[in-house]
């Protein structure tokens, strides 16, 4: 069975299309197809490649596909066709970003992303992604600073500059990224809710082998016992 993998171009995601091309019959091959131009099209734009905003895209296409066929990591016996290009994309738009911010971040000396501007970035496990890339530049800058001051310093016998120890990158990104899976899953989605006692109960019959949440979900709550999230 083919594992999802880590895209870093585009290339290497038409190649996968097209060999799912080769392994499917008309009918997936056209909602493949759907999904492929669609993914291409947010992507080039920088736009964040999310499930319902997948499905809105390919409803407006006339092409009807439930966020559920997105989600699910098999179909039959065999890997899901749409969740493995759907992945692909995301994965690919995901590496892009970060590319990008890192170089943006590394080009302007002085400044580095605002929390503002990463609070715009849709998808909490990317925005968790940039925020380790804009911590570690910073880190990496005082650094540099602080190892231009030591050398500027007159030389003295018998002196050595205490080694300069990094910052730590993942504590407070780590944090946000676990408070925004668990916000989006007390949202609820379209097997799950929480009622007026909040109580959380299924909204309507729910398969064997459904997903009902976000990645990492488990270890967002575990954390909440570790005591890794105040309040």
């Amino acid at each position: 069975m083919r594992n999802e993998n880590i895209y870093h171009s585009e290339a290497e995601v038409d190649s996968l299309f097209t060999s799912l091309i080769s392994e499917n019959g008309k009918a997936v091959n056209r909602k493949l197809d759907a999904i492929h131009l669609v993914c291409k099209k947010l992507v080039n734009k920088k736009v964040d490649v999310t499930v319902p905003l997948l499905v809105k895209h390919l409803t407006e296409a006339g092409v009807s596909i439930s966020e559920q066929s997105l989600y699910n990591p098999k179909s039959g016996k065999k890997a899901n066709p749409y969740k493995l290009l759907y992945s692909a994309w995301q994965s690919y738009g995901s590496n892009k970003a970060l590319k990008m911010a890192a170089a943006s971040a590394e080009s302007r000396r002085d400044s580095s992303l605002k929390d503002e501007e990463l609070a715009e970035i849709g998808n909490p496990v990317l925005r968790y992604k940039i925020a380790l890339v804009n911590a570690e530049v910073k880190s990496l800058r005082r650094q540099n600073d602080l190892i231009r001051q030591v050398k500027e310093l007159p030389i003295m016998p018998n002196y050595q500059p205490e080694a300069i120890e990094g910052d730590s990158t993942q504590s407070l990104p780590r944090i946000q990224y676990n408070q925004d899976l668990i916000l989006e899953f007390l949202k609820g989605n379209s097997f799950l809710s929480f009622d007026d006692k909040g109580r959380l109960y299924a909204k309507r019959a729910i398969s064997k082998g459904v997903v009902l949440s976000p990645d990492d979900l488990q270890d967002a709550l575990l954390s909440t016992v570790d005591g890794d999230i105040d309040g």
